[in-house]
């Protein structure tokens, strides 16, 4: 198995042995499909999320097939083992991936069918489990959070043993739409890019943070003429966001959302000296594919929460 290039699946007489360890079972879309906020701040979690897919074209396919009962419990037995590694929805612990004898221990089931079911769950057709590089380092699971200050706190390392040659890292890139509409169009023109999870992305790119900073400053430092425009000061933001092509047009705001702004506004001397440079630098973010976000949660966001 572990001759083959990155992404092709084993042949069914091949099997997953610990003494070549250069490639390891994956859950697809983990991030997305099984982790939420609240469990990817949790380091050992006690339950599975499972997301309930019983009506999926891919789950009717499974159960036509001779072996599909058995590979739907290797299934579920495999999420619950991926909630248990450090970097969730990898199989690999400390001393390397998890073979098939394993997971056949795990599954209480014999090592020939769990290898059927391996087939049938990173099969073309299924496509529930992917066959990855191993990386020599594993990121934990719940070590990236945010300290006081807002900005991410580095991963906690975890290295593999049994890995001497392979990538650094195992990331699971997300999959999002951004708007590539050409100049000129007559119609908004979208394509699909890949990119770093938020909290990688935060911690790759800490100073590119789109997080107004809110910051008081003392009365004898204040601009006296600031302090009567704050409408001013916020509505040159506003119109600067707007002149970005690729930012969600601002066109009205709700009335908490506007006293929130303006209380900020009153509060940061000037306003438009610090937004306006974020904006700029967000925009050339959002056109290089990270998610757009709307006016005001791109302020208050990693700040107050703006329902």
């Amino acid at each position: 198995m572990h001759n083959k290039q990155p992404g092709t699946l084993p042949s069914k007489q091949e099997t997953h042995t610990a003494e070549t360890s250069a490639l390891a079972y994956s859950i697809t879309r983990w991030s997305s499909r099984f982790e939420n906020a609240q469990s990817r701040r949790i380091k050992e979690p006690s339950h599975t999320l499972t997301p309930n897919e019983l009506d999926s074209s891919q789950l009717e396919h499974l159960m036509t097939r001779e072996d599909g009962p058995i590979a739907l419990a290797v299934w579920h037995i495999l999420t619950q083992l991926a909630t248990r590694c450090p970097q969730r929805g990898l199989l690999v612990n400390e001393d390397g991936p998890l073979t098939d004898e394993v997971i056949a221990q795990a599954c209480h089931l014999p090592e020939e069918k769990v290898a059927r079911a391996l087939d049938l769950l990173t099969s073309e057709a299924l496509g529930w489990v992917d066959i990855v590089e191993c990386p020599r380092q594993m990121l934990v699971t719940g070590s990236i959070r945010r300290s006081r200050n807002g900005q991410p706190k580095k991963p906690e390392v975890i290295p593999v043993k049994a890995v001497k040659e392979g990538p650094d890292f195992h990331i699971e890139r997300l999959v999002t739409v951004v708007e590539h509409t050409p100049k000129g169009a007559s119609s908004p023109q979208f394509k699909s890019v890949e990119v770093l999870p938020y909290e990688f992305e935060a911690l790759l790119n800490p100073k590119e943070e789109p997080v107004l900073e809110h910051k008081k400053t003392s009365a004898k430092n204040e601009d006296p003429a600031l302090e009567h425009m704050p409408e001013e000061e916020l509505m040159r933001c506003i119109l600067y966001w707007n002149k970005m092509p690729n930012l969600q047009e601002v066109k009205m705001l709700s009335i908490k959302h506007w006293f929130q702004l303006m209380q900020l506004a009153r509060k940061t001397t000037p306003m438009s000296k610090i937004l306006i440079p974020a904006i700029e630098s967000f925009s050339q973010t959002v056109h290089n594919g990270c998610p757009s976000l709307t006016f005001e949660n791109f302020i208050f966001q990693g700040k107050e929460k703006a329902a």
